[in-house]
């Protein structure tokens, strides 16, 4: 065969050769194109995807979030009504502190309301307005005991006279034994020494005197105490003015337990 021949089969096969390259190229890059794309879009489907996933968990985590954020109200609330009904939970110590306090505050309120109960039982003719006294055995019995007093001033007596004054009489005008005389009215006694006028508040076994006392031609007033379980009496000197509210003022009250502690000077002597 000739060399020319040869050369120009050989040349033809090479541009067959580089043909079939060519087709070849371009088929496998019309396939990667095909491939491309859907793996792009797949990948943007499984982006979107993702975040909507996100979104989903996000959504879902912010829903949890909200729910324990509600559960830690709602037991917020739980306590604070706890408190307030004074019922709280057993692991909260400030809870138990409170109901504590609570407790402490109602035994002292108790007390309180049961020691008043018990002193307003002691007490009785709360409110009671003073009678005018006409029984002529009142009269008189007061009347000695004002005699009494009278006598001790004038006697200059400091022992007695301090022996038969009132205790509040004694606490309000700081009087002592040493100054008892100079903390009292002096009276000049006369022939006309009586009661003018007395109104009472009578108790079970304590009583209140009101008295206006005419010594000579000008009145004095007192107040006399008498303790029937002791036949013992205490005198306060008063005022005009005190004496006339006094008898009409209702009364704050004597209390069943008053107790005048008797001594050689305020000793009752009853008349008929």
């Amino acid at each position: 065969m000739d060399i020319k021949k040869i050369i120009k089969i050989l040349v033809i096969i090479c541009i067959i050769l580089i043909v079939l390259l060519v087709i070849l190229m371009i088929l496998n890059k019309d396939t990667e194109e095909k491939t491309v794309i859907p793996n792009s879009i797949a990948t943007q489907n499984n982006t979107a995807s993702s975040v909507q996933n996100n979104i989903i968990i996000n959504n879902i985590s912010n829903e949890i979030n909200n729910n324990q954020i509600e559960n830690n109200i709602v037991g917020d609330n739980t306590v604070k009504e706890n408190i307030v009904n004074n019922n709280p939970t057993s692991n909260n110590t400030n809870n138990s502190t409170t109901e504590n306090i609570i407790d402490d505050t109602e035994i002292l309120n108790n007390q309180a309301q049961s020691n008043e109960e018990n002193v307003n039982k002691d007490i009785e003719l709360t409110g009671v307005t003073p009678t005018k006294a006409t029984r002529t055995a009142i009269i008189n019995t007061i009347q000695n005991c004002i005699k009494k007093y009278l006598n001790y001033v004038e006697d200059s007596n400091e022992n007695a006279v301090y022996a038969v004054l009132d205790s509040t009489y004694i606490q309000n005008n700081s009087v002592t034994q040493d100054n008892v005389l100079s903390n009292v009215p002096n009276y000049n006694q006369s022939d006309m020494s009586e009661i003018n006028e007395i109104y009472q508040i009578t108790g079970s076994t304590y009583s209140i005197y009101y008295v206006r006392y005419q010594l000579g031609n000008a009145y004095i007033f007192f107040i006399v105490n008498m303790d029937i379980t002791t036949d013992s009496f205490s005198i306060m000197p008063i005022s005009a003015n005190r004496y006339n509210t006094l008898i009409v003022t209702p009364s704050e009250g004597i209390s069943k337990s008053a107790v005048i502690r008797s001594n050689q000077y305020n000793k009752v002597t009853y008349s008929r």
